[in-house]
């Protein structure tokens, strides 16, 4: 079999590598799987389009031919090196043993502590190996016609999430008592009328210290209040819109949830509305650091409590060339639900188009994005969104303040579905408040 990339020398080698893993360590399977996950992965693109050509059904049955060797030493792994499709299903279907097996021995249990109960190792690399299948919206087809790529379906019962993505440490959330098992899932987006930004700026660089607009407290109350009422799984604020005083408003309305008392005055035999587990992405702010000022995001669960913050890594270069002065954020957020994961972007995390994007690297499900900017901003944003939904499944909300000015609207709203708008101007809003679903 003729290979100048050498993947298949690599292939051999792995059997070898197996060997080394002592399988009597708790982790030992977890460590077996990452190691052939990741020789999988680095596959050239033609090795990679053969794993599409293998329907599901057909690996399965090559797993289960497999079941009795996983206790021999290197886990029984023996390629077949017959022709190119042959060695793609055996390493594929070694795989997915493994994982069979992982699931059977009870290791495979959502961790309370992932970064230490999920991590796997390998040489230099490390990553985590979350037994998290894919959520309702991402369900496979049958077996004999699933014909997915491998980073759809490498792992059915798991996913890869690196501990490095770019530079950035990927940190994992966990929020256990947030289910995602519903078919539709509802999503709030709110936007400010009339906002305008108050700057410290020079010839080289900018930083906003303000804002203005009249009804910033009523959009927040509002929005707060429907994420609530109308039971969303999460609602976003846009970048730059949520400043100190504005994030204490949203933490103390989350907290305090005065709506159910006014509903309780209003219909005094009513039973109290139940609390709606809501995720806020309460926008972000140039906020001060000790190395100068970070962009940094912040996502609240529904009673107030902070989750995580996310400080953006790309600092955005305006029409006159300033750049926004901002340290690059270090970590890449990854938040882990019952039902699916959830990566965040603040706007030129996400749109960017000029280098590759860290969330080409992450399997999760669900990408929440605050933005503030343009119709150009916003054709970054589709772009990237198209390509992930493509390559990953994933899919992106995406609520954008329009800045400059937009003449009709607000801003933008990118619901997180399949159909991805073509242009900007099909996803202008001139509301405050809008609801979407997946």
């Amino acid at each position: 079999m003729k290979d100048r990339s050498g993947w298949v020398d690599a292939v051999r080698e792995l059997r070898g590598t197996l060997e080394t893993i002592d399988r009597t360590e708790r982790d030992g399977i977890a460590q077996a799987m990452f190691a052939i996950w990741r020789t999988l992965a680095r596959a050239p693109t033609p090795f990679q389009k053969l794993y599409e050509r293998i329907p599901e059904d057909e690996l399965l049955e090559h797993a289960h031919q497999l079941t009795r060797a996983l206790k021999d030493p290197g886990f029984g792994f023996t390629p077949s090196f017959q022709d190119r499709r042959s060695l793609i299903r055996s390493v594929g279907a070694q795989l997915r043993a493994l994982e069979e097996l992982n699931a059977v021995v009870g290791l495979g249990e959502i961790a309370s502590d992932p970064a230490k109960e999920w991590t796997v190792k390998f040489g230099d690399e490390k990553a985590y190996l979350v037994p998290l299948e894919r959520p309702l919206w991402r369900l496979a087809p049958d077996p004999a016609l699933d014909l997915r790529p491998f980073n759809q379906r490498g792992l059915q019962k798991h996913r890869v999430i690196p501990a490095k993505v770019d530079g950035a440490d990927v940190v994992l959330k966990r929020l256990a008592w947030l289910g995602t098992k519903a078919p539709l899932l509802r999503f709030g987006a709110a936007l400010f009328p009339r906002l305008r930004f108050t700057c410290e700026e020079d010839q080289m660089s900018f930083l906003v210290t303000g804002i203005r607009c009249t009804k910033l407290h009523e959009v927040i109350e509002n929005a707060v209040r429907e994420t609530h009422q109308s039971g969303c799984m999460a609602t976003l604020f846009p970048e730059l819109t949520i400043d100190d005083d504005a994030r204490a408003l949203i933490e103390r309305l989350l907290q305090e949830k005065p709506w159910i008392d006014e509903e309780s005055e209003d219909n005094p035999g009513a039973e109290a509305r139940p609390r709606t587990p809501a995720l806020v992405v309460a926008g972000s702010w140039h906020r001060p650091t000790p190395d100068g000022h970070a962009n940094i995001a912040t996502v609240l669960d529904g009673d107030g409590n902070l989750l995580l913050e996310q400080a953006k890594r790309l600092p955005f270069v305006d029409e006159k060339n300033r750049e926004e002065r901002i340290v690059s954020g270090e970590e890449l957020a990854v938040l882990v639900l019952d039902g699916c994961l959830i990566a965040f972007g603040i706007c030129l995390d996400f749109c960017n188009r000029r280098q590759k994007s860290v969330y080409d690297d992450l399997d999760v499900d669900l990408v929440l994005v605050p933005s503030c900017g343009n119709d150009s901003t916003m054709k970054g944003h589709i772009s990237n969104a198209e390509t992930l939904l493509i390559r990953r499944k994933t899919r992106t909300m995406v609520v954008q303040q329009a800045y400059p000015k937009r003449r009709g609207g607000i801003g933008y709203v990118l619901p997180p579905t399949t159909k991805i708008a073509p242009r900007p101007s099909k996803l202008v809003e001139k509301r405050r408040w809008s609801i979407v679903s997946t």
